[in-house]
């Protein structure tokens, strides 16, 4: 079994988004977090245990072009244990990963990678 952990400011702020939200598109979590690749973020998340998903979604943009942006969603079987991970003091916390009550298979096979 894997264990969970935070190992960086930026982690800690995309781990808190992430619970306290279903789902968030992919550029609104790289501003909460701070970052322009917000991809790295999560793939280093999922790296350390994190069961993250992806999933797509259209929108048009200025041009009026579809577009399929991605919106993470953090699995509900890591969201209490990510809270109590981000009230221990540091982002260093650790803790034993639960066991996912289903795995979910995503359209985009970039979602592992922590792609778009």
């Amino acid at each position: 079994m894997k264990n969970l952990s935070i190992g960086s400011p930026r982690q800690r702020r995309a781990i808190k988004a992430l619970c306290q939200t279903e789902a968030i598109p992919s550029y609104d979590l790289a501003k909460i977090v701070g970052t322009t690749n917000i991809a790295e973020i999560i793939l280093e998340l999922r790296r350390r245990g994190w069961v993250i998903k992806t999933t797509l979604f259209e929108i048009v943009d200025q041009d009026g072009h579809i577009c399929r942006p991605g919106k993470y969603s953090l699995d509900e079987s890591y969201k209490n244990e990510a809270k109590r991970l981000l009230t221990k003091n540091g982002a260093g916390a650790a803790a034993t990963a639960p066991i996912p009550r289903t795995v979910r298979h995503h359209n985009s096979n970039h979602s592992q990678r922590g792609e778009l």
